[in-house]
């Protein structure tokens, strides 16, 4: 052990198992603890704890521990007892202390006043990039003593785990140390300690004096490169489809030649070259794609190609950050290798709020006392992360779902940023980020940093003529979220609480600023500002009370609404215009647009005061909160026009009283046809969801390219190269009770189904449902019976975000998910994890959501019937989706399972059914299918009418 961790040369590192999570429920049935001396394990306690708390087959299956070895533990009090005396007071070492500790504290009868270090908190801090934290990954990453959900070997793998940190907070740089004891020694706790031992040991003082911004020596230096040479292509000096043909295609091709193992894909060809002729011709070109086809490659080869032989920038815009990192560091590399194009300049950017910002992170430096511990864990986790990215991207981060939060507090924005102004103006991310696009051949974005370059009159992203959309059946959608604008209680009291702490950060650099030798006009200025901000302070108390009264308002508004439905969105309509209820919300928040305006002068004022007193102008952003009140009162008077036929308001109401207005469009085709494709010389939509038996008619109106002339535009169908018919069987159960029955009884009979697809398949099962709340009731019915039948059962937001469920899903074959909407799309599950795919209902959205139901109103009165123009159009997009989850490749096979038989009994079911790749399918009893998954046989199947 180094000499720096004496006050960590002997440590106790404990583990416990419990009979559940609860620790006011559950109880400890096991416990072990190591004692560590200079870095080694040197003596060992381990007991099971008698209980009389039933163990369930989940925790034996688990743990191995049984109900009869716990019959023969020793008593509690034994076990206390020794454990106590085992630990004395040495500090105290858990992974995911608070789970532990809470379970400890109930054990014991009171609190451990034992110090204690957390070593999923410090793994999370001081190894901030790794993909995952439980214990047996950590221990696969570090080589340790594999942990075995028993409590000795646990422990043993926790406390080696320290000794890796420690090593690594052996090396810091005294610099970053400096940063850290900020960080972490407020409020006080044991790692707060020890890191300030080390840097007092490695510099002898308490501090870094320095002039410059402290966390300019923190930031990662990457080796200069040398510019590269713009980007040549030996193999061909002209852009044509007959070049191509000959370059991808002939017999004596270079690429063939050098890569023999290459070839196109059925139908990837055919859409590389029309996505050529796109470019040569000036079109818009819709594609649609099937699994298989291959589109990746089929749209970038011809955008790069054309990239660097007509010296034309080509944007990629993608809606997920998956396809994002598949383009970038897979598919662009093997094109790069293939034409020998290593000069090409290819880069993914992203909106600000994906990169950190060095400023505010030196503010939280100067303001650390005021955080709590975990937020100051978050900052000096990003401080060592900063030692170490070069991109600044977030997405290097494995954040938890809490910390997007903290996120928000560094993250770059528009409103925050100072521009060239700011000390780290040349370090920045972001300027870094687009000046990476301003020299890219290629540039990959996405659908939502796309729009805000719209939004912003191309304010974000390089001039451009050449735009790729892939998951273009999402355009819409994020258009509309583009377009939405908000207020919320929780915006309103954020904005208060943020006015506040910059108006006492400026009262105390007042303060400092007062005890320089000032002369007289900068003495003047200073009381001057002193009244503008004591002006404010009174703005901001009237403000804090509208907000209040502008709150009540709401909730008055909120009860006259159907109480049945108090848990979803109001859709306000404008014959709420003259009900005293909705006149009180506009009269209060007259008033919170009046406080806001007056606050934006105030912030003005000050603004302009301040701008020639240095210590005030480089620590202080007061024109930014002036432009935020400015715009929030202008989006609360554009929030109560509920006379906007081309635009939909509703109320969202939460707990405690928390609500959020907001507005969004109902037409987004006319701005995309406006900002988007009269600008453009060619563009590419593709996905493998376009369609509707084959017609492009519903996505073209939804974006807005039914405004296009049709002789600019071409479309095309890819069939995957996939045997469907082989390797997929559709079936819909004819017996059990579809959604619109009587018999169908708070979803019991529906459980029961689905545990018994589950059971008959052993589980690798994917589970799509169109409700959270019929998830969550067949999750809880269903846990305990696969349990003991050794499946382990997922259900999203439950067991974890999704990338946590998918990833849980691969560790273990005869696993299932339960998920909800992003499971519908974008989740790749190929070979045998993923056998069985049930779809619970034809995904038609509720109709009490509020832009889908005024999305309605608007086509009835414009004569247009809703359900087939936009219901039913959604739904089988949706469906086409979820079923392209089983097959992902050559290799795939399984069964697709409906359990809404409207898909056979309507009449628009045919729409459903002609739009899947399979032309055939099974419609039998319940009992049928099961009896198909246990035999895996093929039987006769009916063909689609």
């Amino acid at each position: 052990m180094k000499d720096y961790t004496k006050s960590m040369e002997n440590f106790i590192a404990v583990d416990i198992e419990t009979t559940g999570l609860n620790p006011e429920q559950d109880h400890i049935i096991e416990v072990g603890a190591v004692k560590f001396c200079k870095g080694e394990a040197v003596e060992t306690f381990s007991s099971l704890v008698f209980t009389t708390k039933k163990i369930n087959s989940f925790i034996t299956q688990l743990t191995g521990i049984t109900e009869q070895m716990i019959r023969n533990a020793p008593s509690t009090e034994q076990v206390k007892n020794e454990l106590a005396y085992f630990c004395e007071d040495k500090p105290l070492v858990f992974h995911n202390a608070p789970f532990d500790l809470a379970f400890l504290e109930k054990f014991y009868g009171k609190p451990v006043l034992n110090q204690y270090l957390d070593t999923l908190e410090i793994t999370r801090i001081f190894f901030p990039s790794l993909s995952a934290y439980d214990l047996k990954s950590l221990a696969d990453y570090f080589n340790l003593p594999s942990p075995s959900h028993r409590a000795l070997d646990d422990a043993i793998t926790c406390g080696y785990l320290l000794i890796k940190n420690l090593e690594l907070i052996d090396g810091l740089k005294p610099q970053l140390l400096s940063v850290l004891v900020n960080f972490l020694q407020q409020p006080s706790n044991l790692l707060g300690t020890i890191i300030q031992q080390q840097y007092y040991q490695r510099t002898w003082s308490s501090k870094i004096e320095s002039k410059e911004p402290i966390f300019h020596g923190l930031i990662y230096k990457t080796k200069a490169q040398e510019e590269k040479p713009t980007a040549t292509f030996t193999y061909l000096d002209e852009f044509t489809i007959q070049n191509l043909d000959t370059l991808l295609c002939s017999s004596d091709s270079p690429i063939l030649n050098k890569y023999p193992n290459f070839e196109f894909r059925s139908g990837q060809l055919e859409m590389l070259k029309e996505v050529c002729a796109s470019f040569l011709d000036n079109r818009l070109f819709i594609a649609e794609a099937a699994t298989g086809t291959g589109k990746s490659l089929a749209y970038l080869i011809p955008a790069v190609l054309w990239s660097v032989l007509r010296k034309e920038k080509v944007v990629i815009s993608t809606h997920t950050i998956n396809l994002q990192e598949q383009l970038s560091k897979k598919e662009l590399p093997k094109i790069k290798t293939i034409l020998g194009l290593d000069n090409l300049v290819s880069t993914v950017i992203k909106g600000r709020s994906n990169y950190l910002c060095l400023n505010k992170l030196e503010q939280h430096f100067s303001n650390s006392a005021q955080n709590t511990l975990q937020q100051n864990y978050f900052l000096a986790r990003i401080t060592n992360w900063l030692a170490n990215t070069s991109s600044g991207d977030k997405n290097e981060l494995n954040l938890k779902q809490h910390e997007h939060e903290y996120w928000a507090n560094v993250a770059a924005d528009s409103y925050t940023c100072l521009g060239s102004k700011c000390n780290f103006y040349n370090a920045c991310f972001v300027v870094q980020a687009r000046r990476k696009a301003e020299q890219a051949n290629i540039l990959i974005t996405n659908h939502s940093l796309l729009l805000s370059d719209v939004k912003l009159d191309n304010g974000i992203l390089p001039p451009y003529k050449y735009l790729i959309i892939d998951e273009a059946h999402n355009l819409e959608q994020e258009s509309i979220n583009h377009l939405t604008i908000e207020c919320s209680s929780y915006l309103l009291f954020a904005l208060i609480k943020n006015l506040r702490q910059t108006l006492e950060h400026l009262a105390m650099l007042l303060t400092k600023t007062e005890k320089k030798n000032l002369e007289q006009t900068e003495i003047e200025k200073i009381t001057n500002i002193k009244k503008l901000k004591i002006e404010a302070l009174e703005n901001l108390s009237g403000f804090q009370q509208a907000v209040n009264n502008f709150k009540i308002s709401i909730e008055k508004l909120a009860n006259i609404f159907d109480t049945a439905n108090n848990n979803y969105s109001k859709w306000l309509k404008k014959d709420l215009i003259n009900k005293d209820e909705w006149l009180l919300v506009c009269s209060e928040a007259q008033n919170v647009i009046y406080r806001l305006q007056s606050l934006a002068q105030d912030f003005f004022k000050i603004s302009n005061q301040i701008k020639h007193i240095p210590e005030l102008t480089n620590n202080l952003d007061i024109h930014t909160w002036s432009q935020m009140c400015e715009e929030y009162a202008g989006n609360i008077m554009s929030l109560l026009n509920l006379e906007d036929e081309e635009k939909v308001v509703w109320l969202e109401t939460y707990q405690d009283n928390a609500f959020s207005l907001k507005q969004a469009p109902l037409e987004v085709g006319y701005l995309l046809c406006e900002k988007i494709y009269q600008d453009k010389n060619s563009i590419i939509f593709t996905s493998a969801t376009l369609t509707i038996e084959k017609d492009f008619s519903f996505f073209k109106k939804q974006v807005g390219l039914d405004l296009i002339a049709e002789n600019r535009i071409k479309t095309a169908v890819y069939e995957s190269p996939f045997d469907y018919e082989k390797q997929a069987l559709l079936c819909i159960p004819t017996d059990l009770p579809g959604p619109l029955d009587a018999t169908y009884r708070n979803d019991l009979e529906l459980n029961m189904a689905i545990g018994e697809l589950i059971i008959a398949n052993e589980g690798r099962t994917l589970v799509l449902f169109t409700s959270y709340q019929q998830l969550v009731n067949c999750y809880y019915s269903l846990k305990e019976t696969l349990q003991n039948k050794n499946i382990n059962l997922l259900a999203h937001h439950i067991d974890g975000n999704r990338t946590s469920i998918i990833e849980q899903f691969k560790k273990k074959k005869n696993s299932v998910i339960l998920g909800t909407n992003s499971f519908w799309e974008g989740v790749d599950l190929p070979g045998d994890y993923l056998t069985l795919l049930v779809i619970v209902k034809l995904p038609f959205q509720a109709p009490g959501i509020p832009t889908l139901a005024a999305k309605m109103e608007y086509l009835r009165n414009n004569n247009q019937d809703p359900f087939s123009n936009l219901n039913l159009p959604q739904a089988v997009i949706r469906f086409k989706q979820g079923f392209g989850r089983l097959v992902r490749s050559k290799q795939d096979s399984g069964i697709v399972v409906v359990l809404d038989k409207r898909i056979i009994e309507k009449s628009y079911g045919k729409k459903f059914l002609n739009s899947l790749p399979v032309t055939t399918h099974f419609r039998g009893s319940f009992q049928e299918i099961i009896k198909m998954i246990l035999n895996r046989n093929q039987v006769p199947i009916d063909s689609v009418i």
